[in-house]
């Protein structure tokens, strides 16, 4: 069985190696996390090194691969690895303490030792590389000869904590530019820049994300993204009332659809966990977001979304057919940009 599952997951490797977007992104976490975190232990080159050893291993010495696997599960579940979180009207249930304590522990185990063993969980930001960190215009660039079209994430630091203060209008504010009919949509996706394109949050990774998806004309798309952020920061782009309250309601319904339904909601619980949140994390946001103000927009914008548009403040991958690499590389060295060339992915990776 151990034989079929890493055939299969090589077999998966290969079809991502052609997909354009996911090799972006991969080089994109490369470039930000440092070894011990798990974006670098799942990388799809290191995992399919992973593999091809362990299926040569296999066949020279099976048992002590089985007893290395026997040891890896008994560390996952290990009291101290888990987490049970049980939703439920508690009130009708007998006292869950002791059944839990006898059901999940070990019996060698007293009701206080699993206690020492728990421990909080870590983000993602924890494991980020110092140049993620502090970005210094680093970029690279990949020819991938299975796409067309280009790819592009490009990131900066951005709000590292859910308790943040600028999350709310950071949402309402990246609602506002890219929903459709919108200030990206209109001059990105309406004028045949970009297939799609996206600014994303990752407040686990403490990372602000702009990506291109699909683009024909890289650099231009690129350029103009940073134009639209720029007329807004700079108060030449204005906020239209109406279109701002469509941006609450879309950021509203969206905090609100994490709760839709009974498992939805004991997600949304667990996940407070996880977060180190209160219980009542969503409904504080929604009364955030209800209250964000023209004023509060642009601020962020500034302090937020301009930097995501700073050679000094980012760091940049792309994906590209290799016959555009030239092309891409000029551009964006017009703009002040050197981008490293990478000839293959598997090279990019130590």
């Amino acid at each position: 069985r151990l034989k079929v599952a890493a055939k299969k997951l090589i077999a998966d490797v290969t079809e991502q190696k052609r997909d354009g977007m996911k090799m972006c992104t991969a080089a994109m976490k490369e470039v930000n996390f440092d070894k011990a975190s798990n974006h670098s232990a799942t990388n799809l080159v290191r995992q399919q090194r992973f593999l091809t050893a362990l299926l040569t291993r296999l066949e020279s010495e099976p048992g002590q691969v089985v007893e290395e696997f026997a040891q890896f599960r008994t560390e996952l579940a290990r009291p101290g690895n888990i987490r049970l979180h049980i939703a439920g009207n508690i009130q009708k249930l007998p006292p869950m303490k002791p059944i839990l304590l006898s059901s999940f522990l070990p019996a060698d185990y007293s009701n206080t030792d699993w206690l020492s063993h728990v421990s909080l969980l870590q983000f993602s930001s924890d494991y980020l590389k110092p140049t993620a960190k502090n970005p210094s215009n680093k970029g690279v660039i990949i020819g991938l000869g299975a796409i067309e079209s280009s790819f592009l994430v490009q990131c900066c630091p951005g709000p590292h904590s859910f308790q943040h203060p600028d999350i709310a209008p950071m949402m309402v504010l990246i609602e506002y530019l890219t929903t459709l009919e919108g200030p990206f949509w209109k001059q990105l996706r309406g004028l045949g820049l970009a297939y799609s394109y996206s600014i994303r949050m990752d407040l686990e990774d403490g990372q602000l994300y702009f990506v291109l998806f699909k683009s024909g004309s890289l650099v231009k798309a690129y350029t103009e993204a940073g134009n639209i952020i720029a007329q807004y920061a700079s108060n030449k782009g204005g906020f239209d009332a109406q279109r701002l309250e469509a941006a609450k309601s879309s950021v509203l319904y969206a905090i609100i659809s994490r709760e839709d339904t009974r498992a939805a909601a004991a997600t949304q619980s667990i996940m407070c966990y996880f977060r180190r949140v209160p219980q009542d994390y969503n409904l504080h946001l929604l009364r955030q977001v209800q209250g964000v103000t023209v004023e509060e927009l642009e601020r962020v914008c500034k302090t937020h979304l301009m930097h995501l548009f700073d050679n000094q403040h980012t760091n940049l991958a792309i994906t590209t057919n290799p016959s555009k690499v030239p092309e891409i590389k000029d551009g964006f060295a017009a703009l002040g940009r050197d981008i490293q060339q990478v000839d293959t992915f598997d090279a990019f990776v130590e």
